[in-house]
């Protein structure tokens, strides 16, 4: 499934770091943080959000690595860490295939293998609920831990995504070429969401300020953004696996709703009375808001 493996180094600031890569196809890579120590036993497989995994830029990171966790972090190939390997002689893998979740899963499923991990827990951020509930309909996993997962593709700004269903819907009439002009339409408004955030990253990241990257990665993050389209997590399998959700104290209010109602669903289908946890001072970015407390958590877990 995978053609190759080597590594990239990353210079960020004053930090540089390695990140192993590997080729799926062409102009498709996967990018990992490597910390297994011992396949042969529980690997924590990070999933990431939308922006990137955590790496040895995230005090997570450098912590688990003092702590000896055995875990590897996983960059999907749409995300910058990925792109940025394309080389100029490769088109991206978005430009001649239709991405699907599966797809993504598949991601994962490559590194599972390449690193030979037999007892993988799963430990998805955010935007990876709609990676981790795809993975659960084909194989399975003992335990998935789910931190501040998306619950719904719409539950930060129901508004707009109304407006594009308005118009996704309507351009979808069309009997020609309807799921076309659909598709394209809604890559061209995710565009424009995204243009001014990776402007912001490139002010942060000067790793990214490779000529073409830009593009690439306004597309890769438009193209994440429509594999979510129409995501629900309370229509997933609930009981597909045992879960562990870990929700932040200081989350978004709406999105914290729709959390605790899942994790109350599942509590109710399971009867897992000890499934979820608060945590304290936390925004939507545990790892990074509370690194010592979410470990702790994770360890507990194993």
């Amino acid at each position: 499934m995978f053609k190759s493996l080597f590594f990239v180094v990353i210079l960020a600031g004053n930090l540089s770091f390695a990140l192993e890569s590997l080729k799926l196809a062409s102009g498709r890579y996967v990018t990992v943080e490597n910390n297994i120590l011992n396949p042969h036993e529980k690997v924590l497989v990070m999933l990431p959000g939308v922006y990137r995994a955590f790496d040895a830029r995230d005090e997570v990171i450098k912590l688990a690595k003092k702590q000896n966790l055995n875990f590897i972090s996983v960059n999907y190939s749409l995300q910058p860490e990925s792109l940025r390997l394309v080389p100029s002689n490769e088109k991206p893998y978005y430009e001649t295939h239709s991405y699907t979740r599966e797809d993504l899963a598949n991601e994962v499923r490559a590194v599972l293998k390449k690193y030979k991990i037999i007892d993988p827990v799963l430990v998805g951020t955010s935007y990876s609920a709609s990676v981790t509930t795809q993975l659960l309909k084909k194989d399975h996993f003992d335990l998935v831990v789910e931190t501040a997962p998306m619950m719904r593709f719409d539950e930060t700004d129901p508004q707009t995504v109304a407006i594009l269903n308005f118009w996704k819907n309507w351009l979808r009439m069309n009997p020609f070429a309807g799921e076309a002009l659909a598709r394209q339409y809604l890559l061209n408004s995710f565009s424009s969401y995204w243009i001014p955030r990776v402007d912001d990253l490139l002010k942060t990241y000067p790793q990214y300020r490779k000529p073409g990257l830009k593009e690439k990665m306004v597309m890769g993050y438009s193209h994440m953004s429509l594999l979510a389209e129409g995501f629900d997590f309370s229509e997933q399998d609930l009981t597909a696996a045992r879960r562990f959700f870990i929700f932040g104290e200081n989350e978004e209010e709406g999105r914290l709703k729709l959390q605790l109602k899942v994790a109350k669903q599942y509590q109710q289908l399971t009867g897992d009375k000890n499934s979820s946890v608060v945590v304290k001072g936390s925004g939507h970015v545990v790892p990074n808001d509370a690194p010592e407390q979410y470990l702790k958590l994770l360890k507990d877990l194993l």
